[in-house]
């Protein structure tokens, strides 16, 4: 399998709201120079924050190798193993994208929860299996990436993938 890329479904409401911010820590940070007592510090960490925020914005996507997947959100990094993979749910929520015990690298109600195992018996904090929020454009083409690189993971009827019994 070749290495396949995803990029990232933006949601309107979610694009509006990390460029507004993005430019307002801009604007404000080379206000803070401006000002009479000039603050750099505050200043340079005002404009790192909206390159951030702006790279969040324009580098979100995924990438499925032969044993991984890739997931990049500006400058976070995260990686799956395929193999680790036991579920993978299609989700249509924003409260997902605000709370919840896994790790949101999605900037789409629309997404995929991923939940996988890397060790026997691993939680997070002791308490849930580790998971994963992304949000590739198509659902649909990602899934089936997925489905050929690991054919043990089987369709259900609602369209979610999940690990075969033995």
């Amino acid at each position: 399998m070749n290495r396949v890329l995803f990029p990232a479904k933006i949601d309107w409401g979610v694009s509006v709201l990390l460029a507004v911010m993005a430019i307002f820590c801009f604007v404000l940070g080379i206000v803070c120079f401006f000002l009479p007592p000039p603050t750099y510090i505050s200043g340079v960490l005002l404009l790192l924050t909206g390159a951030l925020l702006q790279s969040i914005w324009m580098y979100t996507r995924y990438k499925i190798d032969e044993q991984i997947i890739r997931i990049q959100c500006g400058p976070i990094w995260w990686t799956v193993s395929l193999e680790d993979i036991y579920l993978i749910e299609k989700t249509s929520s924003v409260w997902l994208m605000m709370g919840g015990p896994h790790l949101r690298l999605a900037l789409s109600k629309d997404g995929l929860m991923i939940r996988y195992r890397r060790y026997p018996g691993q939680k997070w904090l002791g308490l849930v299996d580790p998971a994963v929020l992304i949000s590739p454009a198509d659902r649909d083409q990602f899934l089936d990436a997925i489905r050929s690189a690991r054919p043990d993971l089987i369709a259900t009827a609602d369209g979610n993938l999940e690990l075969k019994e033995q």
